[in-house]
């Protein structure tokens, strides 16, 4: 919640500390924690002086300090902001919305005023089917992963299982959709794991896709888990989703993009932060840590969310395809 000249950059100095000193979890007694707080504090005074010379600013990322300090000091002095990290367009952002990724919150209210909206759905109900159904080696929706996971069906040994819980990677950007229900991943994690061993719940754990490539640094949680909990069974990070899905009666994410896989496979999906499909009704999404609870608790109580498999093709479309 730290505030500087009435603007927020709590967040930003967080998850820098994370990305750049390698930890998964803030140490409030950690020197550097005041090294990055005192550079916020300095940059932000620079940035104010500069933003009398500029009148654009183009950056990736909103997030982290290095880009999200000089964002929201040159929206806060009306300049405008553009940033190209979301992979599909240029966007500018206002001081409403100073994230680089796509505003969610619209994509309902914008896919009514598209005119061929069945010809929408039509496209994404054929790209997914073509991703889950049709072998091909590489994703045809996630050009971040090298492969597309779906291929490998062959038999697997997952049984008698309620869930699973996806991993993220640890050291990402851990409020790039907005609020999350606790403060970092780390602290999910092992809070998740507790939880649902107190409601007596079968469940494993699958690492992100990324864990042995772009995101290596993640192992040190796994290995951390792993010390913890002897007792915990693991998938490995290639495991289809697709076997996963015919084995399982929910998954947990913090906020990945397997939420709404399992949703299409008619799964109880839980996320425990914002999302983009947070404003549809595919997802189960607590807005607190006692609705979290509550949820696993009841897991094996509660129905599914009643939704029409458009609404997720509407996602997609509006998610991943529509610019």
């Amino acid at each position: 919640q730290i505030k500087i000249n009435n603007y927020y950059y709590g967040d930003l100095i967080y998850d820098s500390y994370l990305r750049y000193r390698n930890l998964p979890t803030v140490n409030l007694n950690d020197k550097y924690l005041d090294y990055i707080i005192y550079n916020t504090i300095k940059y932000i005074d620079i940035f104010e002086k500069y933003s009398k010379n500029i009148d654009i600013f183009f950056s990736i990322y909103s997030t982290y300090v290095e880009f999200g300090l000089p964002v929201r000091v040159f929206l806060k002095n009306k300049k405008k902001v553009i940033t190209d990290g979301n992979n599909q367009y240029f966007k500018v952002l206002t001081k409403k919305d100073w994230s680089h990724v796509e505003n969610y919150s619209n994509f309902r209210k914008d896919f009514k005023k598209i005119k061929d909206k069945q010809n929408c759905i039509n496209i994404s109900k054929k790209i997914i089917k073509n991703y889950f159904f049709n072998q091909n080696n590489k994703s045809s929706i996630y050009s971040y992963l090298n492969k597309n996971f779906f291929t490998n069906k062959k038999n697997s040994k997952i049984k008698n299982l309620d869930g699973v819980i996806f991993l993220p990677n640890f050291f990402e950007a851990q409020r790039e959709w907005g609020k999350i229900l606790f403060n970092d991943f780390y602290e999910w994690i092992f809070f998740t794991i507790d939880l649902l061993k107190k409601a007596n719940l079968k469940f494993m754990i699958k690492p992100h896709p990324n864990i042995n490539t772009i995101n290596k640094e993640s192992k040190i949680v796994v290995e951390e888990i792993k010390l913890r909990y002897p007792e915990i069974k693991w998938l490995s990070s290639n495991e289809s989703n697709y076997k996963i899905f015919k084995s399982v009666k929910f998954g947990i994410s913090m906020w990945g993009s397997v939420l709404w896989e399992l949703a299409y496979f008619k799964k109880i999906a839980i996320a425990c932060g914002n999302h983009p499909g947070k404003n549809y009704n595919f997802i189960f999404t607590p807005r607190n840590i006692k609705e979290f609870e509550k949820l696993v608790f009841n897991i094996n109580k509660i129905k599914n969310k009643r939704y029409k498999i458009e609404e997720i093709y509407e996602y997609i479309y509006m998610f991943m395809l529509k610019n």
